[in-house]
C-alpha cells in the first residue's frame, strides 16, 4: 500500500450559481472525505466557491459563474481557469492521491499533460468523454500519467483503456444525520430538486388531480411555461403543493424527511447516461423511489426499493405504494444500503493499490 500525505478531491471547474455551489461536487467531495477521512488527511480543493465547503479545503484561484458558459468568449475564459486551477492542484500536491471530479474533461486533460506530479491521478467520468477528437488527443497524451478511472458504468470504465472501478456515484457513509423518521408523513409523494424540462413535473402533478393523495413539489423552476403550469395546478388543487425557491440542504434534507415517497419524473435521457443524485438522497434517507426504467436505475428494481415505470401512465398514483408495498420496500433498503456501503471499501483498496487491475 502506498504512503502518501493525503487524499485530494479536487473540483477544477467549481460551478456556481449566484455565488453558490452549482450541482453536486460538495456532496461528492464529502462522501470522499467521509470514506478516506478515517485513514489519514483528505482536502478538498476548489475555486472560492469552497469557503463555505465546511471540512480541510484548499482554495483555488479560479471558479466559473454558470453564465460564463452561456457565450463562447466567456467559455474560454472558463476553460483558462479550469487549467489553471488543474495546474495548481498538481503543482502544490507531488506526493498524493488526487481524485479529479468530473465535469470539463478537455480543461482537465490538457493540465495532466502541461503539469507532470509524482502523485497518483484517478478520474472521476460518468459517461465518455473522449469521443470528440480534441479529448481523445489529450487524453491520450494525459493517459500515462492516469493511475485509474471511477465510473458508474462498465462500458464506460471499458473505453479509457486503463485500470478502472465500476462504483456508484454515491456510497452510503451514514455519517450524515438523518432526521429522526416519523411515522406521520406530511406528504404521500414529493418532487424536489431543480425543476426543468429534462423531468416531466407537470405531468406528475396533473396525475394528481381528483385524488385524496397529496404531492409536494419543491426546488427552483428554471421554465417560465411550467412554473405557470404547476402553479395553476396548485391553485385549483388541494393536495399539489408547489415551493419554487433554491432548497438550502437543511430544507431539502427536512422535505424528504416528512415526505413517505419520492418522484423522480426524468425524460431526458441524459439522466440515463449520468445518474441522479436525488434517487440516492432518497434510498440514503430510507425513501421508496418512483422513477423511469432506465439502464442506471436497474438497481431499484433488482432490490425492490421502489418502482420503475416506461410511461407515467402505467402508474396509477391513488394506488400505487400502498401500505404493504411501502413497508416491503422499506425493508429492502437496509439490504441495499448494506450492499451499498461496502463499495467504500472497494474504493479505498482501489485507489491505494500498488498493482493494476480491473474491478466491477
Amino acid at each position: 500500500e502506498k504512503n502518501v500525505d493525503s487524499v485530494v478531491v479536487a473540483d477544477i471547474t467549481s460551478l456556481h450559481k449566484k455565488g453558490k455551489s452549482f450541482g453536486h461536487f460538495f456532496r461528492v467531495a464529502k462522501m470522499f472525505e467521509d470514506i478516506f477521512g478515517k485513514d489519514g488527511k483528505v482536502v478538498v480543493a476548489g475555486g472560492t466557491v469552497y469557503s463555505s465547503y465546511v471540512g480541510n479545503k484548499e482554495l483555488l484561484k479560479y471558479d466559473v459563474d454558470l453564465r460564463e458558459l452561456d457565450t463562447t468568449r466567456t467559455k474560454l475564459k472558463a476553460k483558462i481557469k479550469e487549467v489553471l486551477n488543474g495546474i495548481q492542484v498538481l503543482k502544490k500536491y507531488e506526493n498524493s492521491v488526487i481524485i479529479f471530479q468530473d465535469y470539463s474533461n478537455m480543461a482537465l486533460f490538457l493540465s495532466i499533460c502541461l503539469q507532470k506530479t509524482k502523485s497518483t491521478i484517478y478520474i472521476i467520468q460518468y459517461k465518455c468523454e473522449i469521443n470528440s477528437s480534441i479529448n481523445a488527443i489529450l487524453y491520450k497524451i494525459a493517459k500515462k500519467r492516469i493511475a485509474g478511472v471511477l465510473c458508474t458504468k462498465k462500458e464506460v470504465g471499458e473505453k479509457y483503456d486503463i485500470p478502472y472501478l465500476v462504483t456508484p456515484d454515491y456510497i452510503y457513509t451514514d455519517t450524515k444525520k438523518i432526521e429522526k423518521e416519523s411515522k406521520e408523513y406530511s406528504y404521500d409523494f414529493g418532487i424536489f430538486g431543480i425543476i426543468r424540462k429534462g423531468k416531466d413535473v407537470v405531468g406528475v402533478a396533473k396525475r394528481f388531480v381528483g385524488i385524496e393523495r397529496t404531492l409536494l413539489i419543491a426546488g427552483s423552476i428554471q421554465d417560465e411555461d411550467m412554473r405557470k403550469d404547476l402553479e395553476s395546478l396548485a391553485k385549483e388543487n388541494k393536495n399539489i403543493v408547489v415551493i419554487n425557491r433554491y432548497l438550502s440542504e437543511e430544507e431539502y434534507n427536512h422535505m424528504i424527511s416528512v415526505t413517505r415517497c419520492m418522484i423522480l419524473p426524468y425524460v431526458d435521457e441524459y439522466y440515463n447516461e449520468s445518474s441522479s443524485g436525488v434517487v440516492y438522497d432518497a434510498l440514503f434517507a430510507k425513501k421508496p423511489v418512483i422513477t423511469r426504467s432506465y439502464e442506471i436505475f436497474d438497481f431499484v428494481r433488482e432490490y425492490k426499493v421502489g418502482i420503475l415505470y416506461n410511461t407515467l401512465n402505467d402508474v396509477d398514483f391513488s394506488d400505487v405504494m400502498n401500505e404493504n408495498e411501502f413497508l416491503s420496500c422499506k425493508d429492502n433498503i437496509e439490504a441495499y444500503l448494506s450492499d451499498n456501503q461496502a463499495y467504500a471499501q472497494r474504493l479505498k483498496e482501489f485507489v491505494r493499490r500498488e498493482k493494476n487491475i480491473c474491478i466491477n
